[in-house]
């Protein structure tokens, strides 16, 4: 479905989240808008994306506050009981750990994406009791990795 641009009347291929916000502006002249707002912004000595309102020492009280509820607290517990238990889970942060150990005493050493070459990789385990035998992949082929191996499961 094709729409004319609210700005400069061309037509394109808006996103599903412009037709559902019924938002039709193409990328040119959102990307023009965006900048203008953003020097706006710095004009008024503001960071240039955000909240204008944004308050650090107040997230940190809110926060402080929130999570002291008892209510937050025994949520927090259950959570981390469940986590804590499940035996899964512990094999997979084992494997992590002992990866990141590896790592720090230098047995063993960070390589490149084995399929894109991509220079920053994450460590996967195609097999958890195996912990230190691990292929490196970037963030992109990871997930790849792991949505292919969910589809076969």
């Amino acid at each position: 479905m094709q729409k004319n641009c609210r700005k400069c009347k061309t037509l394109y291929e808006p996103t599903p989240y412009q037709i559902r916000k019924q938002d039709y502006i193409c990328l040119a002249c959102r990307r023009d808008y965006n900048a203008i707002w953003r020097d706006k912004r710095r004009a008024q000595g503001l960071p240039a994306s955000g909240s204008k309102n944004y308050d650090p020492e107040k997230r940190k009280k809110w926060r402080a506050w929130y999570y002291a509820l008892p209510e937050v607290r025994a949520r927090n517990a259950e959570l981390a009981r469940k986590y804590r238990n499940d035996p899964r889970l512990r094999m997979k942060h084992e494997a992590r750990w002992q990866v990141g150990h590896a790592i720090e005493a230098g047995r063993l050493k960070r390589e490149s994406c084995k399929r894109c070459r991509a220079v920053k990789a994450e460590a996967h385990h195609p097999d958890y009791y195996k912990p230190l035998e691990i292929v490196w992949l970037c963030r992109t082929c990871h997930r790849a990795e792991h949505k292919l191996a969910e589809g076969k499961g």
